[in-house]
């Protein structure tokens, strides 16, 4: 476990010495991780998520498990939920997470003693842009440079419909002038200059491409901009849940969510799907499928990713999963062709709003580098602030541009709106 607490499963992140209880079950969950010697160092609750966050300390967890695995059938849980992690990712048999034995045997033990009752438990995961494996945003990885869009009217479609926008902070462009508010500290300038020697990611740029999608679509539109990532694009879903449920009954009619995180057991993180549950029917989620569905493109990162993975929360029932399509109509190599997709919108060669100055991407390499590298830094520079880019964010911005352009305030609303294109070819 690194210096942020990061643990890497088998395609999942998450902090390694955070656990997430619900509040109705956390004095009897405090209590027993005090018994077992790793008594929190801090709380967090949220009565909006129902949830509370407790962060650990790391240093104890081994022997809270070894304390936990003195009960025979307790143990044996845990070595055989080990042993299944191991067999798929060998990787992890060097460094297995305490974590993870830490919550199979609480809830072994719970089980154990309340008739098969178990106190809900999760982890605080790492969300991200839906780069992987490419990771600036899909297709050939990072932005180009492009010509600048017309002038937008805002009297046009979307006039009276709010978008929330879940993402990196938001460069102030002037293209996008008086069609967003932002949270304290939720913008950047437009010139994203060297700082201490550095060139900024790419990804710094992303709300404002994203922004400049959506209101392609829906021009009349206003944003509720809300960050959660950092200036490497990731974050973490309790971060990103306590943002969400802050727009249940705000008005918001839609809420566009151009990142994912993935599970090593394929069920959706407790704290995404409280959040996005606690929303309520009049907020239509909208989010990107993600950008790993090329199985020829294996992640340096996550390298056991499959390619029709589901990515959250996209993949819950209650959001709009949106893939990408090109020009032609055809799904880009890098959208996962799966199931629980909802919708293709275009997300390949798109054109929106971005940033001036330099800044650093990612491609892919037309062959793997000396040492397997499948991906390579490139410096890039923008004269005006405007680019093409590829990727599902994109997708997912411009189906939430479509549906705000259908809504008319008072007499169609968000879901029915949905419908209608969900139903259309």
């Amino acid at each position: 476990m690194g210096a942020t607490g990061w643990v890497k499963g088998r395609v999942e992140s998450y902090q390694g010495d955070e656990l997430v209880v619900a509040l109705p079950h956390l004095r009897l969950v405090r209590s027993e991780l005090e018994r077992l010697g790793a008594r929190p160092i801090e709380q967090d609750e949220d009565a909006g998520l129902g949830l509370a966050l407790l962060t650990l300390p790391h240093d104890e967890l081994p022997k809270a498990v070894a304390e936990l695995a003195r009960r025979p059938r307790v143990k044996a849980e845990m070595e055989r939920a080990r042993a299944s992690r191991i067999e798929r990712a060998p990787r992890l048999a060097d460094d297995y997470p305490a974590l993870d034995d830490l919550l199979v045997g609480l809830r072994t033990l719970f089980a154990e003693e309340n008739g098969g009752w178990q106190p809900t438990l999760g982890k605080n995961r790492i969300i991200a842009l839906s780069g992987a494996p490419y990771i600036s945003g899909g297709g050939e990885g990072a932005p180009k440079r492009a010509a600048k869009l017309t002038l937008r009217d805002s009297l046009r479609p979307g006039r009276g419909v709010r978008i929330g926008v879940i993402d990196t902070k938001l460069c102030e462009h002037p293209w996008l002038d008086d069609s967003y508010d932002a949270a304290p500290g939720g913008l950047l300038p437009l010139d994203q200059a060297r700082k201490g020697g550095k060139l900024a990611s790419a990804v710094i740029g992303h709300a404002t491409f994203v922004s400049g999608m959506i209101l392609q679509r829906a021009p009349g539109a206003t944003l509720e901009i809300s960050p959660v990532l950092d200036d490497r694009a990731q974050g973490t879903v309790w971060k990103a849940a306590q943002r969400i449920v802050q727009f249940a009954g705000s008005g918001v009619d839609i809420l566009n969510c151009s990142f994912v995180c993935f599970t090593d057991d394929d069920d959706a993180p407790l704290v995404l799907a409280t959040a996005i549950d606690r929303l309520g029917p009049e907020v239509v989620v909208v989010a990107a499928a993600g950008n790993h569905g090329d199985p020829n493109a294996k992640s340096e990162e996550l390298p056991d990713l499959e390619p029709n993975k589901p990515s959250w929360p996209a993949a819950l029932d209650e959001v709009v999963a949106v893939g990408a399509e090109d020009a032609k109509g055809e799904r880009a190599n890098f959208s996962p062709d799966a199931k629980w997709v909802d919708r293709y919108e275009l997300g390949v060669d798109v054109r929106s709003t971005y940033v001036t100055g330099e800044v650093l991407g990612e491609r892919l390499r037309p062959e793997p580098g000396p040492n397997g590298e499948l991906t390579e830094k490139v410096e890039l520079k923008f004269a005006e602030p405007y680019a093409t880019w590829d990727g599902t964010s994109f997708a997912a911005a411009t189906f939430s541009g479509r549906i705000a352009a259908g809504i008319q305030p008072g007499r169609l609303e968000a879901r029915e709106v949905v419908r209608q294109l969900l139903d259309s070819p």
